[in-house]
């Protein structure tokens, strides 16, 4: 036989805590990821670090899930992975220094189309000026069903940047106001 996401299932429900850089929190291919958590910090990691990577999988958030990433960290890498519905909160609190952002999901396809059905909520809690990305679509076709939510203080916000994708916005995208004309805060951008 051979594992398939039908019968290969993660289950976590323990906070997981990651200082080193490029750390990955949950790795899983062809499988169900099942997260239950706090809502606030249940998974975090250092610099360039990922919280949970998913690679033709589907995750389901049973309960808010929260991710506290660094530089250019991001909450949830799904590569050619549907989600359910559920809250995601992503807080950033790396350096503010220049090329440094945080993401909170990226979705990456190479085959059929992606729906996202997750609400994604980013904090900039240390105030980066390159800003916070809600979520990055790369490649094929990109649906999302569920809300994002940038918050960040005098900082450049995306809602949705798409790169490659064909992307499909169905829910509601709440940024801050800009204080700098010359850098908007943007919905989506392609």
């Amino acid at each position: 036989n051979h594992v398939t996401k039908e019968n290969a299932v993660v289950n976590n429900n323990a906070s997981l805590s990651f200082s080193g850089d490029k750390s990955v929190g949950i790795y899983a291919k062809k499988a169900i990821v099942n997260l239950t958590g706090t809502g606030i910090n249940d998974i975090s990691v250092g610099k360039e670090g990922i919280g949970v990577v998913a690679e033709d999988s589907t995750v389901n958030l049973l309960t808010d899930y929260g991710f506290q990433i660094k530089d250019n960290g991001v909450g949830l890498y799904a590569k050619n992975t549907d989600t359910s519905t559920g809250t995601m909160n992503v807080r950033y609190t790396g350096a503010n220094a220049p090329s440094v952002v945080g993401t909170g999901a990226y979705f990456e396809m190479t085959g059929s189309p992606i729906t996202n059905k997750l609400n994604v909520n980013v904090e900039n809690v240390s105030n980066t000026k390159e800003g916070m990305i809600g979520i990055y679509a790369a490649g094929g076709t990109f649906t999302n069903e569920g809300n994002v939510k940038i918050t960040n203080n005098d900082t450049l916000g995306f809602g949705i940047i798409a790169s490659g994708a064909n992307v499909i916005n169905k829910g509601d995208i709440t940024l801050e106001d800009s204080s700098n004309v010359t850098k908007p805060n943007i919905g989506m951008y392609t």
